[in-house]
Order: C-alpha cells, then sequence, then structure tokens
C-alpha cells in the first residue's frame, strides 16, 4: 500500500477539521436538546443553591429542555470548578458560586487545580451580595463612627468574627480594619452560623455577616446592624445605612454571583444561556427572593464585560489577601 503524499495527507486532515467545525456549529445553532447541569458550589438550602434552583426552574421554561442542579460543596469552590473546567465545552455544565472562585482562591492557595481565567469563562453575572456590618446590642455601639474610635481607643482589644481564614467575611472585615486604620483581632469560626452566635453572645465586638443571619440576631435583640458593605444603600433595604455614608467613606466590597462554562464553550451558546438568564433574573419573583438574601439585582451586562468584573476583583480581593496575610496551604 503506497504511503498518502503529503498534500493529500493536508487535504483530508483539512476536512476532517471541517466537518469536526461544522458539527460543532450545528450543536450551537441545536442548543439545548439535552439536560443541562448547574453545578452549585455550597450545599443546598444556603443562598446560590436557592438562587441557582429558581433560575433553573425558569430556565427549564425558556429553553424547553430540562436544567437540573448539582451540589458539590468543598474546598472554598475549587471542587465545583475543577468540575465544570474539566466538563466538555458545550454549555451543558455550568458553574453558579461567587468571587471566591476567581477573586480569592487564586491568592489563597499557592498552587490551583485550575485557572479561573484560563479554564473557566463568564456566562452571565446575576447578583451582588454583600455583607453586613454587625456588633452586639451589649457593646452599646450604635454607628460605625462610634465603632472606630471605640476601636481606636482599644487597640488590639476589639475582636471580630469571620466565617474562616480568606473567607469574605474575613477579608471584608481586613478591608474595614484598613481603611478605619484600627488595629482589631480575627476570630475564625467554622461557618458565618457560629461566627453569628459568637456575636449573638457578645463572645466578638464586630463582624460581618450575610443578611439573613444579621436579621435573625437584631430580632432576637441580641446584635445590632451597623451598614452594609456596598457603597450605597440596598434599594430594597433602604433603611440600612451604607458604611461609607455612615463613617468610612470609600468603603465599597461585596462579592459577585455568576454564572461560569468551561474555556471554548461557543459563543452563540454563551449568548443564549446570557440571554436567558437575564430574563429570569429580572421577573418579580426572583426579585424578591434575592431582596430576603440582601443580595441585590446586578447591573445588566455582556459576558465579556462581566470578564472584566471577575478581572477587577481579582485585583481588588488580591490586594486584601495579601494585606490581612491570609493563606490556605
Amino acid at each position: 500500500m503506497k504511503p498518502i503524499s503529503r498534500p493529500l495527507l493536508c487535504i483530508v486532515l483539512f476536512l476532517l477539521n471541517m466537518g469536526a467545525m461544522l458539527s460543532r456549529s450545528a450543536d450551537a445553532q441545536n442548543f439545548p436538546n439535552r439536560t443541562i447541569k448547574i453545578i452549585v458550589s455550597t450545599a443546598a438550602g444556603g443562598a446560590p443553591d436557592v438562587i441557582a434552583r429558581r433560575i433553573a426552574d425558569k430556565l427549564k421554561t425558556s429553553l424547553h429542555q430540562s436544567v437540573v442542579v448539582d451540589n458539590k460543596p468543598g474546598a472554598t469552590g475549587n471542587i465545583s470548578a475543577v468540575m465544570v473546567a474539566n466538563a466538555p465545552a458545550d454549555g451543558y455544565t455550568l458553574l453558579y458560586y461567587d468571587s471566591p472562585i476567581w477573586a480569592i482562591n487564586p491568592h489563597l492557595y499557592q498552587k490551583l487545580p485550575y485557572d479561573p481565567f484560563k479554564d473557566l469563562m463568564p456566562v452571565a453575572q446575576t447578583h451582588l451580595a454583600p455583607l453586613f456590618l454587625v456588633v452586639p446590642t451589649v457593646l452599646q455601639i450604635h454607628t460605625v463612627a462610634q465603632l472606630i474610635e471605640y476601636a481606636r481607643k482599644n487597640p488590639g482589644k476589639v475582636s471580630y468574627a469571620s466565617a474562616g481564614i480568606g473567607s469574605s467575611h474575613h477579608l471584608t472585615a481586613e478591608q474595614f480594619r484598613s481603611l478605619a486604620n484600627i488595629n482589631i483581632v480575627h476570630v475564625p469560626y467554622k461557618g458565618g452560623a457560629p461566627a453569628s452566635v459568637a456575636l449573638s453572645s457578645g463572645e466578638v465586638d464586630m463582624g460581618f455577616l450575610s443578611y439573613p443571619l444579621a436579621l435573625a440576631g437584631v430580632q432576637s435583640g441580641k446584635t445590632k446592624i451597623l451598614g452594609i458593605g456596598t457603597a450605597a444603600r440596598a434599594p430594597s433595604l433602604p433603611d440600612i445605612a451604607s458604611i461609607s455614608e455612615s463613617g468610612l467613606p470609600g468603603f465599597d466590597l461585596y462579592t459577585t454571583l455568576g454564572f461560569l462554562a468551561p474555556a471554548g464553550t461557543p459563543a452563540e451558546v454563551i449568548q443564549k444561556l446570557s440571554e436567558a438568564i437575564s430574563v429570569a433574573i429580572n421577573e418579580p419573583d426572583m426579585k424578591e427572593l434575592v431582596t430576603s438574601y440582601g443580595i441585590t439585582l446586578a447591573p445588566k451586562i455582556t459576558p465579556s464585560q462581566f470578564g472584566a468584573v471577575m478581572r477587577a476583583e481579582f485585583e481588588k480581593f488580591g490586594q486584601i489577601v495579601k494585606s490581612s496575610g491570609a493563606k490556605m496551604d
């Protein structure tokens, strides 16, 4: 049998490549034609999980296809990120989580089994998730300015709770410490709920919590909310002042919730998913749901603009992690 000549081999390879490209294009045009899986990096019942499930229900209707949610918690989102990074780049496996995946973890871990900017790609930004500055009522502190003054008069004696080293709770408090120029002591707990209990009991002097946990303490009369972490008040919570306006000008920190896909997913698939998700999150019942979590609807932006947001958060949180000295390995 004669060997294939080089020109003929090139033609064969070209035709095979064209066939594969046409096949991928046809698949993208017919997307979706089977079940879409949304992997959530938290356990069932948390805000990202509940929001993802509500979005999934709406996508089932708009995309005329089954959409399921699969919870893969652990390692601050790294487990789920790796799963999606290694999934086929066809739009049928998505990741739903917030900023730690791309903005915090790369700075906390010396070696990550994925690169958020090479192995994953942005699909849709959905929500902004601020934390709330909380103090025990026994402390008799009523404003951010009073808290800063108290900390300055008691250097090294004021403690703050967090949900663990490197958590958004920890880094938000570190940003507060830095901007306020105060000396406060970190007391990490294994999650937001234990940190909330510590605040309610007066075991610690301050901390940043999610809205449901902060509200529970207020309703019990054991804690008080001094402010929200975003630069402006949340439209859904107009009675809660921003930290920036109530004693620490320039404070503006929150995490972003959004969908990511494996790198290389066709642009037309990304666009179709982005548009469907945008419609879903703007429906009235979705807005009502996220309000109960103290979460704000994010501005409508394109996938590429979401990528720019991710990069900006990467830089911002990187500075905070470096300043805090936090490391996970």
